[in-house]
């Protein structure tokens, strides 16, 4: 018997799994092309906030924390897409962890200098990443939604 996947699963599961390749075609094009190695490396980083906030300067360890990131996202798309209560879970919690340091850092440069808001020159990767966890987040924590996954009240 097959359980019954509502489309914002199948949403969520493609949306990591289509971060995963991404990620690996950036590596590849590294790995095939070395002298677009560091352009790379700041597109992966770019791509993963963990990854940006370490500020790695060596381009072969971004490369190899990209290719664990894409394989987590594939692992996780994949337990999503099977429905597994772990993968949620997962989800949830990086979901609640990027938007609550957004939350608080947003809260430190309000309170500290207010100015410095209109300075920032953000680049469109981390707009779309927070909108993407904002979304996976209120779709996950849906009654409905939970109960898809077996999570009980």
């Amino acid at each position: 018997m097959t359980k019954h996947r509502s489309l914002g699963v199948k949403l969520i599961a493609a949306y990591l799994c289509v971060e995963a390749a991404v990620l690996i075609t950036a590596i590849a094009i590294a790995l095939m092309r070395p002298e677009l190695q560091p352009g790379a490396s700041d597109y992966i980083s770019h791509l993963e906030p963990y990854i940006q906030a370490f500020d790695f300067r060596n381009s072969g360890i971004v490369l190899a924390l990209g290719l664990l990131f894409a394989l987590f996202d594939i692992v996780v798309g994949l337990g999503i897409s099977l429905l597994k209560r772990w993968a949620r879970t997962i989800i949830v919690l990086n979901s609640s962890w990027i938007l609550g340091r957004l939350a608080v850092g947003l809260a430190i440069v309000i309170a500290t200098d207010r100015k410095a808001l209109s300075s920032l020159k953000l680049s469109p990767y981390p707009a779309i990443y927070l909108t993407a966890s904002a979304l996976m987040l209120c779709y996950l924590l849906d009654p409905d939604v939970r109960n898809e996954f077996g999570v009980h009240e």
